[in-house]
């Protein structure tokens, strides 16, 4: 995921994007099977785990191999299989039927001596796992309450010269979300965090499960999950394929950006630090965005303007020849404005290809083909909710 401190999301150059209605949001629920061999002696692997990667869909293996996920949601997903001693599988699934994968080999992962220690003293590792925590979890109000059980796992290496800070870990992270009550195992793959551009990228794979609570513990996870879905970038493209963007809160405006010498020029970031500079005096906690907004004003090379006629959702939302897959496109960058249920967002999105694909449930496929700013930037791992996440029928 790439941010703008800004997001980033395998792009299909052959993707045809068609220009007709869309159909109304449906979600069914299927099974996925499969059975897991030794790919050298082609015996059953038992006890693998199996699971839909950043979703609550996960198994285990039986003696004969064999696996069964069941309640799964229409989407598109990568289906990981992680046993002792083997090698990780991933997999692409786009599910809009139940699937039968057959056979699935995986090989015996081979064993390597790692002699260097990228962190050699205390003092180093604790500095930079502080920073490293902040930027992946977040500093948002949920951020307070979730934790990394296992840091040892994690390779952090700090670049003085560049100011970047990157990671990965040798093993899943152990997660532990008590305010949105998650469990989460994520496979850090990639990390980069550069302070000189502001921007933050990483991408890995996570499996959820639900944290086990009595009935008031459940209601206070329910509220703050509602809370973390609405006005997210889930909720966003979700809306988009409900055909129910205003309805839901959402406004969304061309942003142009132009080559400028003086930095003075840029009304729009003026005046959004005014607008929250007001709302911190009211005892409102927007000092996130007051700090995103001071640093849009500094970059001098750069004016922002804002048409303030709203796009529609067929400006910007295109169906695909591929079943449960859209495309969010747009030739300027987009300004997203959520005002709802007193809550008020601003985010943006920058396009670097032509188009963005996400799936139906709202889930970017490819992190690398959108830049985002504002509010979305600012959530993360301790924010994250399941990609087949939804809200209480209540």
């Amino acid at each position: 995921m790439q941010l703008n401190l800004s997001l980033a999301l395998p792009m299909r150059k052959s993707l045809f994007i068609f220009l007709f209605l869309l159909p109304a949001l449906v979600h069914a629920q299927y099974k996925i099977t499969g059975r897991v061999l030794d790919s050298a002696s082609r015996h059953p692997v038992a006890g693998a785990t199996v699971f839909l990667a950043d979703a609550l869909v996960v198994t285990a293996t039986t003696a004969d191999g064999s696996f069964t996920l069941e309640n799964v949601r229409n989407g598109q997903y990568s289906l990981v299989i992680s046993a002792v001693g083997f090698g990780k599988y991933k997999q692409s699934v786009n599910v809009h039927d139940n699937i039968e994968l057959g056979d699935i080999t995986v090989s015996l992962r081979a064993v390597q001596l790692n002699e260097v220690k990228i962190i050699r003293n205390k003092s180093f590792n604790k500095k930079y796992y502080k920073m490293f925590a902040a930027k992946f979890l977040g500093v948002t109000q949920n951020a307070k309450s979730c934790s990394i059980l296992n840091p040892h796992v994690l390779n952090i290496r700090y670049d003085d010269d560049k100011d970047v800070l990157t990671a990965g870990s040798d093993d899943f992270l152990e997660i532990q979300n008590k305010a949105l009550g998650y469990k989460l195992k994520y496979l850090l793959e990639n990390f980069i965090s550069d302070e000189e551009s502001q921007s933050l990228y990483y991408d890995g794979v996570a499996a959820f499960e639900q944290m086990d609570g009595n009935a008031s513990r459940q209601k206070k996870w329910d509220k703050n999950r509602v809370k973390a879905y609405k006005g997210s970038m889930m909720h966003f493209l979700r809306s988009l394929i409900a055909n129910q963007m205003t309805e839901e809160g959402f406004t969304v405006y061309k942003l142009l950006r132009q080559t400028i010498s003086d930095p003075g020029a840029d009304s729009l970031a003026r005046e959004r630090i005014k607008q929250y500079k007001l709302l911190i005096a009211q005892g409102l906690p927007e000092q996130q965005m007051l700090t995103y907004w001071r640093q849009v004003s500094h970059q001098s090379t750069t004016l922002h303007k804002l048409i303030e006629k709203p796009l529609k959702i067929s400006n910007i939302l295109k169906k695909t020849d591929q079943k449960g897959i859209f495309a969010l496109t747009y030739p300027f960058a987009l300004y997203i404005i959520y005002n709802k249920d007193n809550v008020y967002r601003e985010s943006v999105i920058t396009f670097k290809s032509d188009y963005t694909l996400f799936d139906l449930n709202g889930s970017i496929l490819d992190p690398e083909t959108v830049f985002i700013e504002g509010s979305w930037s600012n959530n993360r791992i301790a924010d994250s909710l399941p990609v087949d996440y939804q809200l209480p029928q209540n």
